[in-house]
């Protein structure tokens, strides 16, 4: 339903991305995200832990001079203020959770 919604917003039509909050609470935070081929976040960090699922497409990693490759299914997880970058290598499909400590 939500990936429905995201896909039928101007948004979607007119970046390379959309994102939806679906729940929020005082320390945990959940979004789903798409993000089209070739989408980047550089540079990205938070003041909270982040989770980060692949529901399906491939994204690059980049962390920490490391680079990691998530398909779908598979889960990351960052530290607060843990700078990180992620490259989409095809139409994707996150859930992402942050959480306060």
């Amino acid at each position: 339903m939500y990936l429905q919604q995201l896909r039928s917003e101007k948004s979607w039509v007119k970046n390379d991305r959309n994102a939806i909050t679906v729940y929020k609470s005082d320390k945990i935070t959940i979004v789903i995200a798409i993000l089209k081929s070739g989408a980047m976040v550089n540079d990205h960090s938070i003041g909270e832990c982040l989770t980060f699922q692949v529901l399906s497409g491939e994204l690059k990693v980049e962390t920490e001079g490391r680079v990691f490759y998530t398909t779908s299914g598979q889960m990351m997880s960052f530290h607060a203020h843990l700078a990180h970058s992620i490259t989409a290598l095809a139409d994707s499909e996150i859930l992402i959770t942050t959480y306060k400590e």
